[in-house]
């Protein structure tokens, strides 16, 4: 996938993409960070990546990011788009959200990251979005709008084709692009004479 995003930057065909799932626990978060460290490690390029889910915060907790320099602040315009930026350990740049006020914190977040989308991409060729589920929360589609693009990540037998269907509409009806689809926590079955060779 980072291989497509890339070719998609150098051909000026985004700029910036959410990483959602429809629904929680699939693992959104998780191949949003590695897809930025591939693009930024194998690619040459340097993402910067956004977190707008406010309901369920990582990147502050797990790498000790101040939250006064969240997304939500730069909305409030009680923090620049430049001092947001935190760095994490890898090199990767990142801008965290703080989650604390529910909707305020949704309307502040969609905010922040329109000032961003207007402030960086001269320094920063793509937005790697981190957003919550796409059927729990109106925050994704709305980054969508902003961005224009959405890649889903669904975690193997975790969304019926309805959850499926209903999330493709919203996109629809909202305008914003399904770039991907990455197949999440797949099991790949290895048959036993080839393991044999293998072990």
């Amino acid at each position: 996938m980072a291989l497509s995003l890339a070719n998609a930057v150098d051909e000026k065909q985004l700029s910036g993409i959410v990483f959602a799932s429809p629904t929680r626990g699939q693992g959104a978060t998780t191949v949003a960070y590695h897809v930025a460290r591939d693009l930024d490690r194998d690619f040459g390029l340097k993402p910067l990546l956004v977190e707008v889910n406010v309901y369920r915060p990582m990147y502050a907790r797990a790498f000790g990011l101040d939250v006064r320099r969240s997304i939500e602040k730069v909305g409030a315009g009680e923090c620049s788009v430049e001092d947001a930026i935190q760095e994490i350990p890898g090199g990767l740049s990142v801008i965290p959200a703080e989650g604390a006020n529910g909707e305020a914190s949704t309307r502040l977040a969609i905010q922040g990251l329109q000032k961003v989308k207007e402030t960086v991409n001269d320094r920063f060729p793509i937005l790697i979005i981190d957003g919550p589920p796409i059927l729990s929360a109106i925050d994704s589609i709305a980054a969508g709008r902003v961005v224009g693009h959405v890649l889903l990540v669904v975690a193997a037998g975790q969304s019926p084709r309805e959850a499926l269907a209903r999330v493709r509409k919203e996109l629809d009806e909202n305008k914003v692009v399904l770039f991907g689809t990455i197949l999440n926590k797949h099991k790949r079955f290895i048959p036993g004479w080839f393991y044999r060779f293998i072990r």
